[in-house]
């Protein structure tokens, strides 16, 4: 499975993965902060926190975000 942006694949997800690969329309998947994040945190203490959570394990590396909140260059710099 494959997680992408537009017509490019940025990341192979494991056949493990619990987490929607289509998200429901109007709701995105963003990658964790942290080991402890949720989609709770994402949106309040770990919101600047960037998204450099990596356990090796797909299924746990992303939060389902009810209200997407994209991101692009011009976004502001977030520090872990």
């Amino acid at each position: 499975m494959t997680l992408s942006h537009g017509e490019q694949d940025i990341l192979q997800l494991s056949a493990s993965i619990t987490k929607p690969i289509n998200p429901l329309s109007g709701t995105s998947l963003e990658r964790k902060a942290y080991a402890t994040s949720d989609a709770s945190s994402m949106t309040g203490i770990h919101s600047n926190k960037g998204n450099g959570f990596d356990s090796d394990t797909d299924a746990s590396d992303f939060i389902s975000r009810t209200i997407p909140e994209p991101q692009n260059s011009s976004s502001p710099v977030e520090t872990p």
